[in-house]
């Protein structure tokens, strides 16, 4: 039996990407780590603010945080110009398809939409690890790519939504 150091999940997911020279190109992605709105609110809180002031500075972050996210999203396309749909995610990996040709054992730099809104973005170098033609499409590949560089936050990231999309699953097989 096979033992894994990260649980694995299948899922839809978009992202983007680009191909690296080496494993020791530096990353072009720098987004920035999405304030949680419990944080906001408590240090709201603390300044001693009404309820309803606390509650609209919140809101008003997470709009923020929104518009910042989509704008950040337009122009990832000019510097990753490859596009990816992942079919299955861990903290370890990711495998997904595309129609772009990548050999294997290249590197490649991916960001992640883990959720549209509010926005949620991981980012990763990896290598691929392998490549196999899916039969019912013309020209796309399914790839497997192992993470080899993944900030510590972007994996936390990653982590959460693979325990979502778990828990989502888990209910959806409980009132089947």
């Amino acid at each position: 039996m096979e033992k894994r150091a990260y649980s694995r999940v299948a899922a839809s997911i978009s992202g983007r990407f680009r191909i690296l020279s080496s494993g020791d190109d530096q990353p072009m992605y720098s987004g920035w780590s999405r304030t949680n709105i419990k944080d906001v609110e408590q240090a709201l809180q603390q300044a001693k603010l009404p309820e309803a002031m606390v509650q609209f500075l919140a809101s008003m972050d997470a709009k923020l945080d929104a518009i910042l996210g989509q704008m950040q999203k337009d122009t990832l396309q000019e510097d990753f110009p490859h596009k990816l749909r992942g079919t299955e995610i861990s903290g370890a990996g990711l495998r997904f398809t595309a129609s772009d040709k990548i050999s294997e054992n290249s590197y490649v730099e991916i960001v992640l939409f883990l959720r549209q809104y509010p926005l949620i973005v991981a980012s990763a170098i990896g290598r691929i690890t392998r490549e196999s033609q899916l039969p019912s499409e013309n020209s796309t590949s399914e790839y497997a790519l192992e993470f080899t560089a993944i900030h510590d936050n972007d994996l936390e990231q990653v982590i959460a939504f693979v325990f979502d999309q778990e828990r989502r699953l888990i209910r959806q097989h409980k009132w089947e």
